[in-house]
């Protein structure tokens, strides 16, 4: 018996209160339904919480390693129940492949652009081959020209902290340029939040990449504060919401509004029940 993802009461929560006025602007912005991509998985949750302002589906499902078929088939079968398979293209195989491959392993292409976007990964960012981590430098490049909301779900628990540690020294090291007085400042943050075990040692890591690559690629990003939530199993996860802007004159990177201080102010919020509170932390 095939064992189906069952998303948690917080994950809903998480999906119309905090996600879905999120869409809303970007459907107005775009003046049209949106195209998708992501993770929706087998039961397409995140589609049927948002398919007022959905167009074109484009699903990836890997599905279980030993009958990958079996949650694809699941899923189309899904579509079908909701009416809505004339508008998905299902992409089989593994999300960071499927893109850095630019097709899935049945060969269909992976067509840009979108203007919808959620990578509900679940797991860790920092994986030894930096598999996730090629994967959105090339879909932020493949991407250029069009604005889009960017949705990504990650596992609090990081695994590379010497990278986390490494990405904190370029952010003191880049702010320092500018403003050496604000040195020690910084440093008794990052002490702190690490000493702490802070969700916002991978926050910072996270927001610092997305900036850096939106930027190089004439994006001016603009995020909302993270969300934590506890998923299936209890499981502490970070939920994360960006904004690229294109700038199509741009003959160099731009700068975003939310400047590299303002990452180490980030507040980010708990959901309980129905409810969202601020994270007490330092202020850098």
């Amino acid at each position: 018996m095939v064992r189906l993802f069952s998303p948690t009461p917080a994950k809903r929560f998480v999906r119309n209160a905090v996600d879905l006025p999120a869409i809303k602007q970007q459907y107005s912005r775009h003046e049209k339904p949106l195209t998708y991509f992501g993770l929706p998985s087998e039961g397409l949750y995140d589609i049927l919480d948002w398919r007022k302002y959905i167009g074109k589906i484009v699903a990836v499902e890997k599905g279980d390693s030993y009958a990958p078929e079996r949650k694809q088939a699941i899923l189309l079968s899904k579509a079908i129940q909701l009416g809505l398979h004339t508008k998905l293209t299902l992409l089989r195989g593994e999300l960071n492949q499927i893109i850095l491959k630019g097709q899935d392993v049945i060969g269909q292409k992976l067509e840009y652009p979108f203007e919808l976007v959620n990578f509900d990964y679940g797991g860790a960012l920092l994986y030894p081959d930096r598999s996730r981590v090629k994967a959105l430098e090339k879909f932020v490049s493949e991407q250029r020209g069009t604005d889009f909301l960017f949705l990504m779900t990650l596992n609090a628990r990081e695994y590379d902290p010497a990278e986390t540690n490494a990405s904190q020294q370029r952010i003191s090291a880049e702010i320092c340029q500018i403003s050496s007085r604000r040195a020690q400042r910084i440093e008794n943050y990052f002490q702190t939040i690490n000493a702490a075990n802070s969700p916002s040692r991978q926050i910072t890591h996270v927001l610092y990449l997305l900036k850096g690559l939106g930027e190089a690629n004439h994006y001016r990003i603009s995020w909302e504060p993270p969300v934590l939530y506890r998923g299936s199993k209890n499981t502490e996860l970070i939920h994360y919401r960006v904004t690229f802007s294109y700038e199509a004159t741009a003959s160099t990177k731009v700068v975003s509004d939310q400047s590299l201080v303002d990452i180490l102010g980030v507040r980010p919020l708990i959901a309980k029940g129905k409810t969202l509170t601020e994270l007490a932390l330092p202020i850098a």
